[in-house]
C-alpha cells in the first residue's frame, strides 16, 4: 500500500538545503541560548555581589532553560542531519 502524502504542490518546490538551513538558524540560536545561560551562572557565582540573586530556584529554572536549550538544539541539529540530508 502506498503511502499518502498530503503535503501541497507548491510546498515541493521548496529544497532540502532551504529547510536544513532553516532549522540549522535554530540550532545556532539554541546554543548561543545555552552559552548565555551557562555564562550568566558563572558570573552569578563568581561575583560575590550578584549572589544575592543566586536561589535555589533561580538555579533550577537556569537548568530547566539550559536542558530545554539543548535538547532543542540536538532535534533541530538531526532534522537537518538525518532527514535532509543536506548538499555537500
Amino acid at each position: 500500500m502506498e503511502s499518502e502524502n498530503f503535503e501541497p504542490k507548491w510546498m515541493k518546490h521548496i529544497p532540502n538545503w532551504a529547510l536544513c538551513n532553516w532549522f540549522y538558524a535554530f540550532f545556532l540560536a539554541n546554543v548561543i541560548v545555552a552559552a548565555l545561560i551557562i555564562f550568566a551562572l558563572l558570573y552569578l557565582l563568581i561575583t560575590r555581589t550578584a549572589l544575592k540573586y543566586l536561589t535555589p530556584v533561580t538555579i533550577s529554572l537556569a537548568i530547566l532553560q539550559l536542558f530545554v536549550a539543548g535538547t532543542n538544539a540536538l532535534f533541530y541539529y538531526l532534522i537537518c542531519d538525518r532527514s535532509l540530508k543536506p548538499e555537500k
